[in-house]
């Protein structure tokens, strides 16, 4: 009995913290604020490359300043649009942005025809429909920069198939150099993987002159000339794999988780001497691991959120962290996740939690004051 009245008590505190959570949120006063969201890799009808950031704004009650409403997955940014029957429109950055109070650049990898088409699901290159940063696009976006409002860009802005004059503008304004390498952690290596692109199998064993033979999970590098390099798990990567380390200032400012592992795209970037770099990507690399990656002079350890403060605000993320899909269905609660304690989650629902959105709603509050 007693087992019995502590777990119907249990499940009427939850039921009424999920109901007072809902009550409180709408009883906040919304804030209009003007955004303006590039998002180009918009494949489907999921809208996952912006929908993590717009979940967010909706989340802490701002408003688009334009309709007064909450803000639309479908609508509310400039890009690719896709619409019924294998159709599509492209709704391109204006010339003038106005008063915008944030801009965020979410991804400009584009739309393939084979993506687009459903012709397939595992990366295989095709013609490009629409995609990369543009020279008018960094132009619109830096007559637009005052010391008011914010920049916020990340991968995949610098990264092909955007323009190289773009990407050298983009990079001054951000204080940022890509090197040319991006790399992702795959829980698997196997080439049956679905989250394996076919061009990378197919890039490395032409590299190598031999099969790809990978099982098990690891890190996967390629760079602008398409060479690739594999650290598996035990071999050449630890078990920590590639860890976000905030600096404590920064934990301390923006509210976040000192570190998580994180597990998807990232681009190796170099910060100018101006920037202050929040937070790096640390490596778990094995001695085999070191030597291999000094052979490409790539870094074990290297910027992963830079901040440049001069002459406008700006952030860039090293990683693909408004694409998201543990995000709630709803964005009407007060969401209490970010104070939980770290066990029991996966390490995607720590980033977006511990990190993405406590990190997005300080910047966010920023630009308020």
């Amino acid at each position: 009995k007693c087992m019995i009245r502590n777990t119907l008590l249990f499940c009427v505190v939850l039921l009424l913290h999920a109901n007072w959570s809902t009550i409180i949120w709408h009883l906040e006063q919304e804030r209009p604020l003007q955004v303006t969201i590039l998002d180009k890799t918009v494949p489907d009808t999921s809208y996952r490359e912006h929908k993590g950031v717009m979940w967010i704004l909706n989340n802490l009650r701002y408003v688009n300043s334009a309709t007064g409403s909450p803000f639309r997955y479908h609508q509310d940014y400039y890009g690719f649009f896709p619409v019924p029957e294998q159709q599509y429109a492209i709704h391109e950055l204006p010339s003038d942005l106005g008063k915008t109070d944030l801009i965020y650049v979410t991804d400009t990898y584009g739309v393939y025809t084979a993506d687009f088409y459903r012709e397939n699901i595992r990366g295989k290159r095709s013609e490009l429909i629409y995609g990369g940063l543009k020279p008018r696009e960094v132009t619109a976006i830096a007559n637009s920069l005052t010391p008011r409002n914010v920049l916020i860009a990340e991968f995949n802005t610098l990264a092909t198939p955007s323009d190289p004059q773009a990407r050298q503008q983009m990079e001054s304004i951000l204080g940022v150099r890509w090197t040319g390498w991006i790399g992702r952690y795959f829980s698997s290596l196997a080439a049956d993987n679905p989250e394996i692109p076919h061009w990378l199998v197919e890039n490395y064993e032409q590299q190598y002159n031999t099969k790809w033979k990978f099982r098990s999970s690891g890190l996967a590098f390629t760079n602008l000339n398409d060479e690739v390099v594999i650290l598996e798990a035990g071999v050449g990567i630890g078990s920590r794999f590639n860890r976000l380390v905030f600096l404590p200032s920064a934990v301390e400012h923006y509210h976040v988780a000192k570190e998580v592992q994180y597990g998807y795209w990232f681009d190796i970037v170099e910060a100018a001497a101006q920037t202050e770099v929040l937070a790096h990507y640390h490596l778990d690399l094995t001695a085999e691991g070191e030597k291999e990656l000094a052979l490409w002079n790539i870094p074990a350890v290297f910027p992963a959120v830079i901040k440049n403060s001069s002459p406008y605000r700006t952030y860039y993320f090293a990683g693909d962290y408004a694409d998201s899909n543990v995000i709630p269905t709803s964005y009407d609660a007060v969401a209490w996740r970010p104070w939980l304690g770290i066990g029991g989650i996966t390490e995607e629902k720590k980033f977006f939690w511990q990190i993405y959105f406590p990190m997005m709603k300080q910047i966010i509050t920023e630009i308020e004051r």
